[in-house]
């Protein structure tokens, strides 16, 4: 046929009888279907064991359609599907391929055919010993050490071999004894396959994790997958058999709540712990980072992490990162935006409740300790702050609309009549929305903004002191992360921790252009790194996933 479509033909036939001629008719359709063809114009060029998803499209004739190479070949560790069209997996050579690929169509008894070749290109991804690429180094060169660098408008990790590093990494590279919904853990099955969930495991995850195509760990994964890991049954000098760089985690905002291994001189307090009934809602964790103890437990906590397998010094350590958002009530998502996927998930004002908990604790029924040293200096940090802002209580009242008899406690918390004991139930000035805080009285939100500024540039000026004191040439990436359900923290809050951080740890993977543009312009010209939360299926239990 010279043209294709849906052709209505009425057809009648006559017989040969005489006089009277007999006729029959009959009206029937003809679809003709258009010239099978492949659209698709060229295969992309891709990296030796790099995974490779291509696929192929066609249009015309009569699906579905079957594929074949009918000359030339395909790299090895990539094949063509025959039903799907689809080009998929990892090329295990490099160089230039022809390949010439052919669709037939299902009509019957012999479908229609058409071809076409193309040409793949596959380059050898020439590696250092890092995973960085060979042929992308940066100025500076190797240092020994991994680093962050801008090579004309993109910053770069770098490898301590001096090459470009494209960090795609796994968080929580570890097992579990939770039972699933078969009546099974993981670590049942790992001990079942491989004998063991330490020796043969650990090593065997990080080859599982380059053959996947990630480069790198990230925080919560366990030791026997660390790059270094030592074991005396690890053969050799006992050092991890397979290594990759790895992003480590330390928590003082957790464990500094119950001074674990008494790596402090005392307890820390949890801020929010200590608030009225006048702050409703669950009493979420801050922790007390004024407290001296703060800052001697985080150092502390990471000499123990660094000194017990030289990760301090070891070239294959990114960087560091000190703390979850989940234990720094206040640094999650912000007002600026609404939360996602479900909204109303922003975060208290820690400056807010700075003001209204209580200057002192004695206990704390939840983390089951009692205090020695009971001053909560957050609080006290506020108080020094106003005060050398306003220099007179009269200054301070004038401006919130106030009434307080002094920057010190006049009566006690709760109920007395001074700048500490203001527990929240000053609503004319105070309001009662410790979140936007649209009921508070102009100033005293202008100065609770100021003030979250100070507190979180000390918080991160003190993680960052301590990294750098254990793990010199280590990456700070702050908290993991900073915001949190896809929206960034307080402005003043980035605009700290843009101070101190040499790479921003966020979880914007789901952001819109509007919320990425904030963060952009708060932090300025600042390297950003992006968690990526994903469950493999959904009908499947998190641990097996």
């Amino acid at each position: 046929p010279a043209e294709s479509g849906d052709f209505a033909i009425p057809v009648q036939v006559r017989d040969s009888s005489q006089p009277s001629v007999k006729t029959a008719r009959q009206d029937f359709n003809l679809s003709i279907a258009p010239a099978v063809q492949i659209v698709t114009t060229e295969l992309y060029a891709s990296y030796v064991q790099q995974p490779y998803n291509a696929v192929m499209s066609a249009m015309g004739g009569a699906p579905p359609y079957a594929w074949s190479v009918i000359s030339g070949r395909l790299p090895q560790g990539i094949t063509l599907d025959g039903k799907t069209g689809k080009v998929t997996g990892r090329a295990t050579e490099g160089g230039q391929f022809a390949v010439t690929v052919q669709v037939r169509d299902s009509l019957q008894p012999a479908g229609a055919a058409a071809t076409k070749t193309f040409n793949l290109s596959i380059a050898e991804l020439r590696l250092d010993e890092y995973g960085g690429l060979k042929d992308a180094p940066v100025p500076g060169g190797a240092t020994g050490f991994f680093r962050v660098a801008k090579v004309g408008n993109r910053w770069e990790l770098v490898t301590p071999a001096g090459n470009a590093f494209f960090m795609l990494g796994v968080y929580h590279i570890s097992g579990d004894a939770h039972k699933d919904e078969l009546g099974g853990t993981y670590d049942s099955r790992a001990t079942a396959k491989y004998g063991d969930r330490y020796i043969t495991w650990g090593p065997q995850q990080v080859r599982r994790l380059k053959s996947w195509g990630f480069n790198s760990i990230g925080p919560y994964s366990i030791k026997y997958v660390l790059p270094t890991a030592r074991l005396p049954k690890w053969p050799g000098n006992h050092t991890q058999p397979e290594k990759i760089p790895v992003v480590r985690i330390v928590k003082p905002s957790l464990y500094s709540l119950r001074n674990m291994n008494n790596w402090a001189n005392g307890h820390v307090t949890a801020i929010g712990y200590g608030s009225h009934s006048h702050c409703s809602g669950w009493r979420a964790t801050f922790p007390d980072v004024f407290d001296p103890n703060f800052e001697q437990f985080l150092d502390n906590q990471l000499k123990e992490a660094t000194e017990a397998d030289g990760t301090g010094n070891s070239p294959w350590l990114i960087g560091w990162m000190v703390d979850d958002t989940d234990l720094l009530n206040g640094f999650g998502a912000g007002p600026e935006f609404t939360t996602l996927p479900a909204a109303g998930k922003n975060n208290r004002h820690v400056g807010w409740i700075s003001l209204i908990t209580a200057p002192t604790q004695a206990s704390n029924s939840v983390a089951k300790v009692s205090y020695k040293d009971q001053k909560v200096y957050t609080k006290y940090a506020l108080q020094d702050f106003l005060r050398k802002r306003y220099g007179t209580i009269a200054a301070l009242n004038t401006a919130w609309g106030s009434n307080y008899s002094t920057f010190d406690s006049d009566g006690g918390w709760p109920g007395g009549n001074g700048l500490l004991d203001e527990d929240g139930r000053h609503t004319n000035w105070v309001g009662t929305d410790p979140v936007y805080l649209r009921d508070a009285n102009p100033a005293l939100k202008k100065d609770l903004d100021d003030f979250l500024y100070v507190l979180a540039s000390h918080y991160f000026q003190v993680c960052r002191s301590r990294v750098k004191a254990n793990s010199p040439n280590a990456l700070y990436f702050g908290p993991a992360v900073l915001g949190s359900w896809g929206t960034p923290p307080r402005r003043h809050i980035l605009e700290a921790a843009a101070q101190y951080v040499d790479v921003l740890n966020t979880n914007l993977d789901i952001a819109d252009q509007a919320r990425l543009d904030f963060v952009a312009r708060v932090i300025g010209d600042k390297p950003l790194a992006f968690l990526e939360g994903r469950k493999a299926q959904p009908q499947s239990a998190l641990v097996r996933c």
